[in-house]
């Protein structure tokens, strides 16, 4: 999977740096990786989309070249960290998987400019339980 791959450093809203990992033009989709994996994951499906789209993948907080996350964790910085990553690309696509699925299903309700929603395996809470523990 080598592949160059610009980065930038975003600053999140709480001023942490959120480092973005970015291939190809076109309209903005941003991946919302997993709960047990990192981006590296997703990169061939990034590399395979970059001739029609830029795609946008970052590490939630806590995995590789992220930084921390909050504890106790409630899954809002994730989402805060996806509103900062929408108004900085102007992106207005979303892919989750996973948790990711349901960090962008809570983007969507909190009324995030997402404009298209593709989610595969979102994992879901059930009786107030959520699977992020």
């Amino acid at each position: 999977m080598e592949q160059n791959w610009p980065v930038q450093r975003v600053p999140a809203a709480d001023g942490a740096e959120i480092v973005l990992h970015s291939i190809g033009t076109g309209p903005g989709i941003i991946v919302v990786h997993g709960g047990g994996v990192t981006i590296e994951m997703y990169r061939r499906l990034a590399i395979r989309l970059a001739d029609r789209f830029a795609v946008h993948l970052y590490n939630r907080r806590g995995r590789a070249d992220a930084a921390a996350r909050a504890e106790p964790y409630d899954g809002e910085q994730d989402i805060d960290d996806l509103a900062t990553l929408l108004a900085h690309t102007g992106a207005r696509n979303v892919i989750g998987h996973s948790g990711g699925g349901f960090i962008a299903l809570r983007a969507a309700k909190r009324r995030l400019p997402i404009d298209r929603l593709a989610l595969y395996d979102a994992a879901v809470q059930v009786n107030s339980l959520s699977p992020f523990g």
